[in-house]
């Protein structure tokens, strides 16, 4: 037989009584036996070591380290008065109802009050409208950026 056939052989017996599996790092050499007394047979306990060492694998990786390459920033203290609740909880159902002209209209409504959003409807209202192929209109894109204050422009920010 061929070096790759007894390769594929040798992989196929792999947790099978016909193979004994070794661990093949010593300092798991405790668990590995505790897992053989536990397992019904040769092919879970083959299972378990792979798992165990997979994540014995993983737990011991360092993430790479990179230079950051933008200036983390806070976004500045909001000056604009926010919308009261009661009209935010209607935009929002706007936006989860996808009625994108009235949204719009919305929008530029709270804009011309001098009004800003309120924080927790900001991200929701930038993630779904500016997503690309979101189905919303273009009225309703350039109005979204306009009520969201300082911390929508810090999160708009090219370089986050």
């Amino acid at each position: 037989m061929s070096s790759t056939t007894n390769s594929l052989v040798s992989l196929a017996l792999l947790g099978t009584p016909g193979r004994a599996v070794a661990c093949p790092l010593p300092e798991l050499q405790a668990e590995w036996e505790k897992i053989q007394q536990g397992s019904e047979d040769s092919e879970e306990a083959f299972y378990r070591l792979a798992a165990m060492v997979f994540a014995y694998r993983r737990a011991g990786l360092l993430p790479e380290e990179q230079e950051v390459s933008y200036p983390l920033t806070e976004p500045l203290e909001e000056t604009q008065p926010f919308l009261p609740q009661e009209p935010s909880l209607i935009l929002r159902s706007l936006l989860s109802n996808r009625l994108t002209a009235t949204l719009a209209y919305g929008l530029d409504l709270v804009a011309e009050e001098g009004l800003i959003l309120r924080p927790e409807y900001v991200y929701e209202l930038l993630s779904t409208v500016l997503k690309k192929g979101s189905g919303y209109n273009v009225a309703c894109r350039a109005n979204a950026p306009q009520g969201l204050g300082h911390r929508g422009k810090w999160l708009l920010l090219p370089s986050r």
